[in-house]
């Protein structure tokens, strides 16, 4: 598979997308050293003894939580760049630690380096791998959320419930016959000669 500085050279979206990335990073650097040189200056020059590590915390904290709670920075936003994650949503951890080489320029540039020369996707740098994270086209960005994911198994949506089985129609049941008398059922049968009988004893 190749890497990303085999492909820079002749990959010209590569190009224009560390190109905007750098543009962003020196946005966003200035965005948090004005303010620590204006402080530094009035109070003394025993500060700048610590002031770089104290900037590069601040670019840390200043980014990951910028890209956790509204997905870019200054610098990105202008350079219409965006953060996303890989897996689910971009939490502050998975922010810091795609931000941490910025404690140091050295580091961050250390960080790209080691992107650029493994494999795997080459608009990451190496700690992006980390944390499952992207740097996007903002364009780009907004046409992936238009077509959401499909469900995972543990948001599957339920099968529809089965529909009831309808009634099988009943017939109705006959009419018991009504019960004779008891006393008639007992009764010995009557012979039909018996009335002619009597009449010839009679005559």
């Amino acid at each position: 598979m190749a890497t990303g500085l085999d492909l820079i050279g002749k990959d010209k979206r590569l190009q224009d997308h560390w190109l905007r990335r750098f543009a962003a990073s020196i946005i966003d650097w200035v965005i948090i050293m004005v303010p620590f040189w204006v402080v530094f200056n009035l109070l003394g020059g025993a500060l700048w003894t610590y002031g770089i590590l104290m900037m590069g915390a601040a670019w840390i904290l200043y980014s990951a939580v910028l890209e956790q709670s509204i997905g870019t920075t200054i610098g990105k936003s202008v350079m219409e760049l965006g953060v996303m994650s890989q897996e689910g949503e971009l939490t502050i951890d998975r922010a810091i630690i795609r931000n941490i080489s910025k404690v140091q320029p050295v580091i961050l540039l250390i960080d790209w380096l080691f992107g650029m020369v493994t494999e795997g996707e080459p608009r990451q740098r190496y700690l992006d791998r980390i944390a499952k994270t992207m740097v996007m086209h903002k364009s780009e960005i907004k046409r992936m959320g238009a077509h959401p994911a499909p469900p995972q198994p543990d948001q599957a949506v339920p099968a529809p419930e089965p529909a009831a089985p309808t009634p099988e129609p009943t017939t109705p049941a006959p009419e018991a016959k009504a019960s004779k008398d008891p006393k008639q059922e007992n009764a010995p049968a009557r012979p039909k000669n018996a009335g002619k009988k009597s009449k010839k004893s009679t005559e």
